[in-house]
Order: structure tokens, then C-alpha cells, then sequence
């Protein structure tokens, strides 16, 4: 399609990294902390591109894989809520609490 051919020349030609990227993810490590940051980096490796993981100089490996298993039969026993509360932040409490209940159209 028209949209996937404009995205393949996007990440083609226009994608780069620079200071401000490497910034960035410095900027990532600072605020999430090097736990919350590996988590970041290891779930990006799963669902990027391979133009951008080779930009990036991330592996194709992510450790990640064997503990999204886990992580997707915990939500089908409803043990998910306990996984995030230990992996995300607590002052965010209530707003990850938000993303689990229903959107009722008001």
C-alpha cells in the first residue's frame, strides 16, 4: 500500500542517529531508573523495526520474550495487577489502575 511504501522510505531516509537520540535514552535511564529503563529497552527490541534496532545498536535478542509468556497467562489468571504494581511506579498507582477498567461511552 501507498502508506507502507511512504513508511519504508521514511526509515530509510530520515531516521538517524544523533546527540539528541543518545540523549534520549540517557533522559529514559535517568527518569525510570536502570530496572523500569532495561524493561524499556528489552519490550522496544520485540516490536521495532530492523532499520531502527540496527540504528540503535540493539540486538535482536531481548530477554524480555520468555517473561511476556509469563506476564500473558498472569492477566488470564488476573495476577497482572500484582506484576505492575512491582514493576511500575507507585506514584502512578492510580492512574495504571485506570488503564484496567472498562471505557464506558459517556
Amino acid at each position: 500500500s501507498l502508506w507502507e511504501v511512504d513508511r519504508q522510505n521514511h526509515m530509510r531516509d530520515d531516521l538517524q542517529r544523533t546527540d539528541l537520540t543518545i540523549d534520549l535514552f540517557k533522559q529514559y535511564k535517568k527518569h525510570l531508573g536502570f530496572f523500569r529503563y532495561r524493561i524499556l529497552i528489552e519490550g522496544q527490541k520485540l516490536v521495532i523495526p530492523k532499520i531502527v534496532r540496527e540504528l540503535l545498536k540493539f540486538d535482536s535478542f531481548s530477554i524480555v520474550s520468555p517473561f511476556l509468556f509469563i506476564y500473558l497467562f498472569s492477566r488470564r489468571i488476573k495476577f497482572d495487577k500484582l506484576i505492575k504494581m512491582l514493576i511500575l511506579p507507585k506514584k502512578y498507582k492510580k492512574q495504571i489502575a485506570d488503564l484496567d477498567e472498562p471505557y464506558i461511552a459517556g
